[in-house]
């Protein structure tokens, strides 16, 4: 987001994302001691939710939370792994 406010780029922006030939491949998840067992992905197109960015200082796992839910869906997760329950991101820096 830094790079697209240093280059002049001006909300509201929009990204649309899919994950094209998914079908077999694996979906690993770590966790802070354990590694879940992997999830052959079943379909060969993913498309993940449109994005719609209104203000570029707003973090990332913010933007992205309904993305990554909709992923770790496709791979047999109820929701991304990686925020607790009040929302928070515990995942990778």
């Amino acid at each position: 987001m830094k790079l697209l406010m240093e280059i002049g780029v001006q909300p509201p922006l929009f990204l649309f994302l899919c994950i094209m030939n998914a079908q077999g491949y694996e979906f690993y998840v770590r966790r802070v001691s354990e590694l879940t067992p992997p999830y052959g992905l079943e379909s060969n197109l993913i498309r993940l939710p449109e994005v719609q960015i209104d203000d570029l200082s707003v973090r990332p796992e913010v933007i992205f939370r309904d993305t990554l839910d909709v992923l770790w869906n496709a791979c047999g997760h109820p929701q991304c792994l990686y925020y607790d329950d009040s929302g928070n991101w515990v995942g990778p820096k």
